[in-house]
């Protein structure tokens, strides 16, 4: 797939709690990987992303890590729990300095709410993990971030930010209106992959391509501080293409780590 993209390209292998899928992707030649577990600690954390970061760098692969997960990772939350377990920037920095991971995913304040509600940011705190740290800061479960709260935390550091759930969220919308209207002579050949209006996969790529233009317009209508002409979004958006999964690896890729990490730093990504 990337190999017949007219842009540059980078894959990200995201959020993955199998150490041997991350170095699967690896070995595919992945731009970025991402160990995550929820049910692990601090220390096992630092320790697994270490291991990464040594398979990964040898490759020329970046690593994004997370020194622990949002609330709400399972689906089950519908709204903002009143404790959300902040990044502290010392141990941000600790973790950091312990693993060699290239970019660092920080709660300030977001939760996995699947954009079933809004959380504000706590956004002094994303100036102080700026001051503390030299890799670029993501921002997981931005689907429910507060839209001001985003631009603001892009102006003070943020360079990566998820909204998977929202891409996920309009794809089944969109899949489930068009099956609404499909009766019960349906020809298989036309509802699935034949490309024409009644594609439940058409109507799909153009919801989370609506999405994903939305996303970007919005953030670029806050008046960023980078010129967000040079921005990257993903799924088939208007400069540098950055999707990402966390199913079983396959696929080719064209970027080193430093070429995906110089993507995150000199722009704003999007991703799913």
């Amino acid at each position: 797939m990337c190999d017949r993209l007219s842009v540059p390209t980078c894959l990200l292998f995201n959020e993955s709690p199998s150490y041997e899928w991350v170095v699967e992707a690896v070995e595919w030649g992945f731009g970025m990987v991402m160990f995550a577990d929820e049910e692990m600690g601090y220390d096992g954390l630092v320790e697994s992303t270490r291991k990464v970061c040594r398979v990964a760098h040898a490759a020329s692969v970046a690593v994004e890590g997370e020194p622990h997960s949002l609330p709400g990772v399972a689906g089950d939350l519908l709204s903002a729990p009143v404790e959300r377990h902040m990044t502290d920037p010392g141990r941000a920095r600790r973790f950091v300095e312990e693993t060699g991971t290239d970019a660092i995913a920080v709660n300030v304040g977001q939760a996995h709410l699947h954009g079933r509600g809004e959380v504000r940011l706590d956004l002094g705190r994303v100036a102080e993990l700026k001051r503390a740290l030299t890799v670029p800061l993501v921002l997981h479960g931005a689907t429910s971030v507060s839209r001001d709260d985003l631009g603001e935390a892009i102006r003070r550091g943020v360079r990566k930010i998820n909204v998977g759930s929202a891409l996920k969220r309009a794809c089944m919308e969109s899949m489930r209106a068009v099956l609404a209207d499909i009766g019960p002579d349906y020809n298989p050949y036309e509802v699935v992959g034949s490309g024409l209006p009644s594609d439940v996969m058409v109507a799909c790529r153009r919801a989370v391509q609506e999405v994903s233009r939305g996303v970007y317009g919005a953030v670029r209508q806050l008046g960023q501080s980078r010129r967000l002409s040079k921005s990257l979004i993903d799924t088939e958006g208007e400069r540098v293409l950055f999707t990402s999964g966390s199913t079983r690896p396959t696929g080719v890729m064209r970027t080193s780590r430093w070429e995906c990490i110089d993507f995150i730093r000199r722009g704003i990504i999007f991703a799913g």
